[in-house]
């Protein structure tokens, strides 16, 4: 893929029909490419460096670890947009720089790991029961955090947690 930048690239993410990938370099410079073309097609500056970028499972979101921030993008589709990065939700909430997260199996929640030694679970969709749940209590910064799949438990630093799972979407109630 004939993508030129003048710093090293650092993140990746490729979406989950393999149509677009994401770059970032060391400097926070963006480049959204088209893999079946091969093709630039939008260029994003985030001014800061960016520590991780992942696609949700469906394709239709993206998150990006900039800061102490978790930062919630609507994925751009097939379709021809002027913009195809549009902010959806920014997270706050971290006391030190994010490292890390994942998505659930079904896009609604993802987690977001930090050097601050605690890890917060953001709802992407409306819930009763949750804005943000942090898991704290480890002895060391946070160097990835995953969902198990098809459920909300949370692995990290050789711990589970199962207490996510009393979760209620708001349309249950």
């Amino acid at each position: 893929m004939p993508v030129e930048s003048d710093f090293n690239v650092t993140t990746v993410a490729v979406s989950p029909d393999g149509w677009l990938i994401i770059l970032v370099n060391e400097e926070g410079e963006c480049v959204l490419c088209n893999t079946r073309s091969k093709s630039v097609i939008h260029r994003y500056n985030f001014a800061r460096k960016v520590n991780a970028v992942k696609f949700s499972p469906d394709g239709r979101k993206f998150a990006v670890c900039k800061e102490d921030k978790v930062l919630l993008f609507h994925a751009p589709g097939r379709t021809r947009e002027f913009n195809p990065f549009v902010l959806q939700r920014t997270f706050y909430g971290s006391y030190d720089e994010t490292v890390c997260l994942d998505w659930t199996s079904d896009s609604s929640c993802l987690v977001a790991g930090s050097k601050d030694m605690s890890s917060r679970v953001h709802a992407t969709d409306f819930y009763k029961n949750l804005t943000c749940y942090v898991l704290g209590g480890h002895s060391e910064s946070l160097v990835g955090c995953f969902f198990e799949k098809d459920s909300l438990n949370v692995i990290y630093s050789k711990l589970f947690l199962s207490d996510l799972a009393k979760i209620q979407k708001k349309s249950d109630f």
